[in-house]
């Protein structure tokens, strides 16, 4: 992990409490301000995104970082849980 330290539950509550995640007019994204567009689509952060997805509290945070994202303007999301939990309206 890019802090240095190993994560588990109580570390992934800790960073997800006040993240900040944007998506600019280019569909950069941005982590807590830091375009982090590159670094999340390597197989590393693949592999870690399905590790700590079986938090729940992780996918509720997702979830509501994602509906705001949505709320903001027109976008276009990929993934499992994107039709049936995150934008069941779309």
């Amino acid at each position: 992990m890019r802090s240095g330290k190993d994560f588990d539950e109580n570390f992934l509550a800790e960073i997800t409490r006040d993240i900040e995640i944007a998506l600019d007019e280019n569909a950069k994204v941005f982590l807590d301000g830091e375009d982090v567009t590159r670094e999340i689509r390597t197989p590393e952060v693949s592999k870690l995104a399905s590790d700590v997805s079986k938090y729940g509290f992780v996918r509720k945070k997702l979830t509501e970082l994602q509906r705001e994202m949505a709320r903001q303007g027109s976008v276009i999301m990929d993934g499992r849980d994107i039709g049936t939990q995150v934008l069941p309206n779309a």
